[in-house]
């Protein structure tokens, strides 16, 4: 089992706005975030 991530962390290491950012990936699936 995969270990779960700290969003707030993750989106704490993101500086520039309306860049996409892969944090997670999951059965061949990626979990992107965006900062606006």
């Amino acid at each position: 089992m995969s270990q779960p991530i700290n969003l707030a962390d993750k989106l704490a290491q993101i500086s520039t706005h309306w860049d996409p950012h892969v944090i997670a990936d999951y059965n061949g699936n990626e979990v992107m975030v965006v900062k606006f």
